[in-house]
């Protein structure tokens, strides 16, 4: 999941986007010879409590870097240590500075926020000469000549983050199950992160049999969006869907299309607020997905088992670097993702913990690609009824099919 699109556009070109020195046990090297999953030896069985665990957030209050905070504070606080959230307040340069600030501060681990290309070919390097372990959520770096030397670093635990792609997927293909033929997109700049999802909705949405007639790159300032709207919808007089890969084109296209009443226009887009939820519960929106930020969730876990001298590696012997896809959801299932991703957190720490090294001794790379690949709507909502916390009638009526 990246965020603050409309503060961070440009910024977000390259980059994929998602006390006591050296307490951690030391890693060894992995012979590429290790079976997939095969965890590191752990030069030590005692894990260790009352640690301080450091995360970076770029803006105070905003909705999805204080979820992806009470993500990761379930699985940090629920191994008996404690959770520090550092602030970036809107200023990118506090983004690296970060990393000198938890270094000095004297903290156990750290889970970084790198953003920029240019900050990973730095920040990894300086925790890992500082003996901290550290692990990146929601952004890493987007080319492997930036990721290799990090996998390389002793202390590295690895990565999750959102998969940008799957964004316009599930949209293209909710456009299509819904019956639209042709679709105007809106994203911003070429060649951003997530500008991704535009392209991918173009790619999925005509191999289903539908029509994009364009993509418009478009910033939000100043309202840029809204006017590019009503221009495209004045060009495109057949088109019947609009895809956006931030909430602020949805709502900008409903402000548009709720004064058309004579043409109906689906509305699709990328970003679950509280918010956008509103709009969806309404049906003034078709579709939503998001929710990628369980990505904290997992970077928590991996920096915890590296802490405990155990890095989950991939069977090249590499860190785990792992991508969540999001969730989607129609109208119909607002309600069910506001009452357990937004009222209530979607995962407590007892559903997490056979991720963890000092809950559960066998835990393998394997476990950690199960969780990601698994996760869904769907996949939340059968835990959530064999914990009584749903009912099958409610899941029946918000169409939530369960495999």
């Amino acid at each position: 999941m990246k965020l603050m699109k409309k503060a961070l556009t440009v910024l977000l070109v390259g980059a994929m986007c998602t006390g006591l020195f050296g307490c951690g046990s030391s890693q060894n090297s992995t012979d590429s010879t290790k079976k997939e999953g095969e965890n590191t030896s752990a030069t030590s069985t005692n894990v260790k409590t009352g640690m301080t665990i450091a995360q970076n957030s770029f803006v105070a209050g905003d909705y999805a870097f204080s979820t992806m905070a009470k993500a990761s504070k379930v699985i940090v606080e629920g191994t008996k240590n404690k959770f520090k959230e550092l602030t970036d307040n809107a200023n990118i340069n506090n983004v690296q500075s970060d990393v000198e600030n938890m270094i000095n501060s004297g903290v156990d681990g750290a889970l970084w926020w790198g953003v920029l290309d240019s900050y990973f070919q730095v920040g990894p390097q300086n925790f890992n000469n500082a003996g901290k372990y550290f692990a990146f959520f929601d952004c890493a770096p987007s080319t492997a000549k930036i990721q290799d030397p990090i996998n390389k670093m002793q202390y590295y635990a690895g990565s999750c983050i959102g998969n940008d792609e799957e964004f316009g997927k599930q949209m293209a293909e909710q456009a299509l199950k819904d019956g639209c033929k042709e679709a105007i997109v809106f994203a911003n700049e070429i060649g951003s992160s997530v500008a991704k999802r535009a392209d991918k909705f173009k790619e999925v949405f005509e191999a289903g049999g539908g029509k994009v007639d364009e993509i418009s790159h478009v910033g939000t300032a100043a309202n840029a969006h809204i006017e590019a709207i009503q221009n495209m919808l004045a060009t495109y007089k057949k088109a019947d869907c609009i895809y956006g890969v931030s909430i602020a084109y949805a709502t900008g296209a409903y402000s548009v299309t709720s004064q058309m009443p004579n043409r109906k226009v689906n509305i699709y887009a990328t970003d679950i607020t509280p918010d956008a939820l509103k709009y969806l519960k309404n049906n003034n929106i078709q579709g939503l997905n998001g929710g990628a930020w369980v990505n904290a969730y997992v970077a928590s876990a991996l920096l915890i088992n590296a802490i405990d001298g155990n890095t989950i590696k991939d069977s090249s012997g590499s860190p785990a670097n792992l991508v969540v896809n999001p969730v989607a959801i129609t109208p119909k299932q607002a309600e069910l993702y506001e009452k357990f991703w937004i009222n209530e957190m979607p995962y407590a720490y007892d559903d997490l913990k056979n991720l963890l090294y000092r809950e559960n001794s066998k835990v393998t790379y394997d476990d950690f690609k199960k969780f990601v690949d698994e996760y869904s709507f769907s996949t939340v909502m059968e835990n959530k009824l064999k914990q009584g916390k749903v009912t099958q009638k409610e899941l029946d009526d918000a169409g939530v099919n369960l495999k």
